[in-house]
């Protein structure tokens, strides 16, 4: 019986132990889940000029260009040149050899020699300087006379043709300039010319001409994108797309802003303009200190402290 109660006395005191460790173990976890805070990046607001734009189709187009054709019919025994490439003058680009000339290499085993050199064979040389855009045709085809075999244009002639909806004509006109998406992706800016007076029946749109500032090297007829400007606003308070956050009905707008306690407050705004990267913030007004979350926002609850890392 005494044994029985040193064993009761002794398991209380252990229980007893082990639930004041665990008592005092889960302040300690609670305090270490508590201190862990949301890792944020903050952009301040900026002021500028900001366009709402419209995307249309552009082609490229080299209204003055060299196609080199064939003067004889027969077959391509060499080709000296690949697309991109750039040639002078004088530079050789193919050799042609009729069929008949051909026929008789085969029967006799050797050239058939002429007062020029080989008989039945033409060499083609480039007419002008300039940049190859593509290949129409490559070593061991037959061609026949008047087959194009490639295209040969200066980079500096190159235009785009831009097919613009009828009711923005005077945007394009009054703007004089457009922004453009090449095929890889690149952006350049284009210079508003002259209309070609011309409409494509399928999409009912009229067709300009833009001339880009720099040097491009696109086959003729490659697709960009054209951004034309339909409304611009002068000293708007701008915002990355990534601070503006909005509903599953994207009827209201809110930013997240990191007050000196280290909070992240949700503020309503007024979205205005809106560009490829930029948001026009109408109201409120923002103090360019202000530190406005661009990074790590998405989910994020009012008053949540966080830690901000750029």
């Amino acid at each position: 019986m005494r044994s029985l109660k040193i064993f009761t006395v002794l398991t209380l005191t252990i229980m007893g132990i082990w639930g004041s460790a665990c008592n005092q173990q889960a302040p300690s976890q609670n305090k270490s889940n508590a201190s862990v805070k949301p890792e944020v990046e903050v952009t301040h607001v900026q002021t500028g000029t900001i366009s709402d734009t419209v995307e249309v189709l552009a082609m490229s187009w080299y209204p003055d260009k060299n196609m080199v054709t064939a003067p004889i019919s027969g077959y391509l025994t060499s080709v000296h040149i690949q697309p991109g490439n750039q040639v002078n003058r004088q530079d050789p680009l193919f050799t042609i050899q009729t069929k008949e000339s051909a026929v008789l290499k085969g029967d006799s085993g050797n050239d058939v020699q002429g007062s020029s050199g080989s008989f039945g064979t033409v060499n083609l040389n480039a007419q002008s300087a300039g940049k190859v855009i593509n290949i129409n045709h490559y070593k061991g085809d037959y061609v026949q006379e008047g087959n194009i075999l490639c295209t040969v244009v200066h980079p500096e002639h190159a235009y785009f043709k831009v097919f613009v909806p009828y009711r923005l004509k005077n945007s394009v006109q009054t703007n004089g300039s457009i922004s453009l998406q090449l095929p890889d992706g690149t952006r350049v800016k284009a210079t508003y010319q002259h209309s070609l007076g011309q409409v494509d029946a399928p999409s009912q749109t009229g067709v300009y001409l833009f001339k880009p500032d720099g040097n491009i090297a696109l086959p003729e007829g490659a697709k960009a994108t054209a951004y034309i400007a339909t409304d611009t606003r002068n000293n708007a308070q701008l915002l990355p797309k990534s601070a503006v956050l909005t509903n599953e009905k994207m009827d209201a707008f809110w930013i997240m802003k990191v007050g000196n306690d280290s909070l992240a407050h949700k503020i309503p705004v007024q979205r205005g303009l809106v560009s490829a990267d930029q948001v026009e913030i109408r109201k409120p007004e923002f103090s360019q200190d202000d530190k406005i979350i661009i990074s790590g926002n998405y989910g994020l609850e009012d008053s949540t402290n966080v830690r901000i890392i750029q």
